[in-house]
């Protein structure tokens, strides 16, 4: 088979391959794929906002406060995010391989 034929194939399987090289990176050099998940402030809300939605379907960083909205974040991707914890689980690692799955 050759290249020209299936474009799309080719560019698939190195996406594919550079995706994995990467996270395989991640996993060796610094102890797990899921190690610079939660560096910035945006992806703390972000999982807060999803876990809620997940857990009692809230749209709300606190869970004591269930009726007081976030109005400071869209809600796609936090409920894609919710989706996502309810199929695979709130584990980063599960939400980060889900996401390299879908891109």
């Amino acid at each position: 088979m050759r290249i020209a034929e299936r474009p799309y194939l080719t560019l698939f399987t190195v996406g594919l391959i550079v995706h994995l090289a990467v996270l395989g990176f991640l996993q060796v050099r610094s102890g797990g794929m899921d190690a610079y998940t939660f560096r910035s402030p945006d992806a703390r809300e972000y999982y807060a906002l999803a876990r809620n939605v997940a857990e009692s379907g809230v749209f709300s960083q606190q869970p004591s406060a269930p009726f007081r909205a976030d109005t400071w974040r869209t809600p796609g991707y936090p409920i894609f995010l919710a989706l996502l914890i309810t199929f695979f689980g709130d584990s980063p690692v599960a939400l980060v391989l889900a996401q390299h799955g879908g891109s």
